[in-house]
């Protein structure tokens, strides 16, 4: 069990350490970021392709309460990312998934982490050069950056995760190059099958996000 969890997050650009560990996520959305919607989508879309993950964006946005919500779906249908949007410029992502496997199918289980994974590093990255500065790519501490930011977030699939914290529910927060991020996860096991949910929130810089 702790070896599947353990893959889950084998994180396409990133790693792990330290953490804070409860049920669930508390966010308050900050002020719109200076990353327009369309120049956030070609990044994101571009970055993940690089990495040979696809998002097929929906041809329509919807709206819910004061935002306009533009949805992408990875090619394995796993996982929705949300970009919520104001005055056409974003505001926060949010990505949930879910996924039911045997508990030996670990090629499964890893694609399913690298798929956050890629979200994660995606929804900051995809901001940061939507703003226009695109210097973040010539930044040679960026991998290393990234990979020491996102540890609090992996170590609660890491260290100490059973059937029975699985079931409670785990989540843990971290600035990610400077962006406030969440994960959450929970789930069941039923014999060899395990049932696995999981939400990120990727903010803009003035989102505050918390556990409780």
């Amino acid at each position: 069990m702790k070896k599947i969890i353990a893959l889950l997050m084998a994180l396409t650009m990133l790693a792990v350490v330290g953490a804070a560990a409860a049920e669930t996520l508390d966010f308050v959305p900050g002020a719109p970021t200076a990353c327009p919607f369309a120049g956030f989508q070609t990044y994101f879309t571009a970055l993940a392709g690089a990495s040979g993950y696809a998002f097929t964006w929906d041809a329509e946005p919807a709206e819910e309460d004061a935002y306009t919500v533009y949805t992408a779906v990875s090619e394995d249908e796993t996982l929705k990312v949300g970009v919520y949007v104001q005055d056409d410029n974003v505001v926060f992502i949010q990505a949930e998934g879910a996924i039911s496997l045997d508990i030996t199918d670990t090629a499964a289980a890893q694609k399913f982490g690298e798929w956050f994974g890629v979200s994660i590093s995606g929804g900051v990255l995809g901001m940061a050069l939507g703003t226009g500065d695109t210097s973040v790519l010539q930044d040679p501490e960026l991998e290393t950056k990234l990979q020491e930011d996102i540890k609090p977030l992996v170590y609660i699939l890491e260290n100490d995760f059973n059937e029975k914290t699985l079931a409670e529910g785990k989540a843990a927060v971290s600035a990610v190059y400077g962006y406030p991020c969440g994960l959450e996860v929970s789930g069941s096991t039923d014999g060899e099958t395990v049932l696995l949910a999981m939400k990120i929130i990727v903010s803009g810089p003035e989102g505050q996000i918390s556990v409780k």
